[in-house]
């Protein structure tokens, strides 16, 4: 083989590996897994230990709760009021940053997470690694989006590394017109009717109120019965994501689906199911291309 040979033949190899990996990091870019208030199965929810824990498991990215204080701050916590995991009773919404962030929201969980305190959004944004996502749920009102926008500008985070979501879908609407650049998801939980048996909303409905808000798609409550085709119809709407899922073989069931993202309080666990999944999937592939 002469120089020239040699050098096409070099550069055929390379495009060869170049392919061979973008195939593996399509694959692995299939399902994302999220920590639902942080590695909140093994940590105090809603904490910077939480959310440091679950980085350390190999979260794709991190969920918090928001509300807003009476001075205007964003806050990390799920519910609006304290009592459940303080042990003292505040409203958030009526409570100063400062008298919040007296409260230990740690001792609940064991001697371990004495001291955990509620934490400021900013603070939660800086745990974000570089090519990780943080779910900013909006609890409350839009009044909260003209704040998250300001706050989202000064800390000079990458659109595409938050990702909004909320039940209600004004702030949704809301979000999405104040920062176009960033995905926005509409929560969907479901009730079963008594009379039909059926699941509500139907799919075309939430598809329907997904397209008039100009959202990006849905996170939905994975329910056991919920098939390929009921996904399908959310496809729609564009991204389906699920949450909270701890149970692995509901979080596979998913998986197959083609699911965008599995919402968990046990990132660790679930995160190692799906990288075996992909793995397997991988080497069936590998060895059906050696076969022929």
């Amino acid at each position: 083989m002469n120089g020239k040979g040699r050098r096409v033949w070099v550069l055929l190899k390379i495009s060869i590996l170049i392919a061979s990996m973008i195939i593996c990091s399509t694959v692995f870019a299939e399902t994302k897994v999220v920590a639902h208030r942080g590695a909140s199965h093994d940590a105090p929810e809603n904490t910077l230990a939480a959310f440091e824990l679950a980085w350390e498991q190999g979260a794709d990215a991190i969920e918090c709760d928001v509300w807003m204080t009476q001075d205007s701050e964003l806050v990390c916590i799920h519910d609006r009021m304290t009592k459940r995991t303080a042990g003292t009773q505040l409203d958030v919404t009526k409570s100063t940053l400062t008298a919040i962030r007296k409260l230990d929201v740690g001792r609940w969980k064991g001697k371990k997470w004495v001291g955990q305190r509620i934490p400021a959004l900013k603070e939660v944004m800086a745990t974000v690694p570089q090519g990780k996502k943080i779910f900013v749920e909006i609890k409350g009102g839009p009044e909260i989006v003209p704040l998250l926008r300001s706050l989202v500008k000064r800390v000079k985070m990458s659109e595409d590394s938050i990702v909004i979501i909320s039940f209600d879908k004004d702030v949704v609407s809301k979000a999405k017109k104040s920062m176009p650049g960033i995905k926005t998801l509409l929560l969907v939980d479901y009730e079963r009717s008594i009379v039909s048996q059926s699941w509500k909303p139907s799919p075309e409905s939430v598809v329907k109120t997904v397209r008039e808000i100009k959202a990006d798609g849905v996170d939905i409550h994975a329910l056991e019965r919920m098939d390929a085709e009921f996904i399908k119809k959310l496809r729609a709407a564009g991204e389906v994501h699920a949450w909270t899922i701890n149970d692995l073989r509901l979080a596979t069931r998913l998986w197959e689906f083609r699911i965008d993202s599995i919402t968990t309080d046990k990132p660790k666990v679930v995160k190692g199911l799906v990288d075996s999944l992909v793995r397997s999937k991988q080497a069936k592939k590998d060895e059906k291309r050696g076969k022929k």
